[in-house]
């Protein structure tokens, strides 16, 4: 059996896929048997061209596509990371389930507790330099998003508090047991798949919106397409459900919006949301490189005061925690349903 994960870049939430299937299904994995599985991460809805046997372990929907293979013989959804992903792929609702990053602990121990408040971004918003140069003004630890994953699980099991604007930062806190607030930074972040994961634990989360810093984030603003692109296709494929009014609304300026619909005008549909993205971002990414730079020989310009305002006041919060009784039925369920995949693999082999 192959794991079906995002290999683009090594992000933790992705990376977590090598680790935590190995006590429960690790007899299977690598086996030649043309088996696929899609664990951890917002997978579905990707077109997948394989000619063996599909299986659904908890992935989420997110960003639209195709959602027509699901019901192919050679597919088998065991269960799903949330209602929302349910509602949206026509699913029932018993196959939401939750997110199996719930299982990290187990597979992670929690390191010491260090007392500090942390900052996750997601890993697009750690390709912007100035970020972590916020975080050290305003008193915040930062975690970069493509560290190693044991050093990341260290950070997050340690913290009192974790700003978490990768979802999996707050997933895996919420399973340590340690308060989280979930934040955005830009546009891109996608809303639906937080509302996904909180609403299966019984929660119903709201994003901080940060201000954009630097060029990066407003390029993210700039070229975002992708709750356009996933609200059209939850109202194409499951006959108007409304799962699509879950996605978190944007609060983007008057001018933003403006600006970004002469924007769709201009840049070629094929291009966003992707090679926009690569092309436009490269160039923002050297320019805050650059300017990071500068400010770190000392010159003040007020240039990160709305940042440093955003970041304290995330810090200042309580932060959300799930219900511990919810939390501990879920785990049950979910270890239930991999009992259940387990007899499936050994009965294929």
């Amino acid at each position: 059996m192959k794991i079906s994960m995002y290999e683009d870049v090594p992000n933790f939430g992705d990376v977590l896929n090598r680790y935590l299937w190995q006590p429960y299904l690790g007899e299977f994995i690598g086996r030649d048997d043309n088996i696929l599985m899609m664990g951890i991460g917002t997978l579905l809805g990707h077109s997948k061209s394989h000619d063996g046997q599909v299986i659904v372990c908890g992935s989420g929907s997110g960003y639209g596509g195709d959602f027509s293979q699901l019901k192919n013989e050679n597919w088998k959804i065991f269960f799903v990371r949330g209602p929302s992903t349910a509602k949206a792929l026509g699913l029932p609702s018993d196959l939401a389930i939750t997110d199996p990053a719930i299982l990290t602990p187990e597979i992670f121990p929690a390191g010491p507790k260090t007392g500090k408040t942390i900052f996750v971004p997601h890993w697009e918003s750690s390709l912007n330099p100035l970020w972590e140069s916020a975080c050290k003004r305003a008193g915040v630890e930062y975690v970069n998003p493509l560290d190693d994953i044991a050093k990341i699980m260290q950070a997050i099991s340690g913290a009192s508090l974790v700003i978490a604007e990768a979802m999996h930062a707050a997933i895996i806190a919420d399973a340590y047991r340690v308060p989280w607030v979930s934040v955005s930074t830009s546009s891109r972040i996608n809303g639906f798949k937080w509302q996904d994961w909180a609403s299966s634990l019984g929660m119903r989360h709201h994003f901080q919106h940060y201000a954009p810093l630097g060029l990066t984030n407003k390029v993210f603003n700039l070229t975002s397409g992708r709750a356009d692109m996933f609200e059209t296709a939850v109202a194409s494929s499951a006959n108007h459900n409304q799962a699509a009014h879950v996605i978190t609304a944007r609060q983007s300026p008057s001018f933003t919006q403006s600006a970004k619909a002469v924007y769709k005008k201009i840049i070629p549909q094929s291009w966003q949301g992707g090679k926009d993205l690569e092309v436009i971002s490269a160039a923002a990414v050297v320019a805050d490189r650059a300017l990071n730079g500068v400010l770190k020989t000392g010159i003040y310009n007020r240039y990160f005061d709305k940042t440093l305002d955003d970041i304290r006041i995330s810090a200042a919060q309580s932060g959300m925690l799930s219900d511990e009784k919810i939390h501990e039925e879920k785990k049950s369920m979910l270890k239930e349903k991999l009992v259940e995949v387990h007899r499936y693999l050994a009965e294929k082999n």
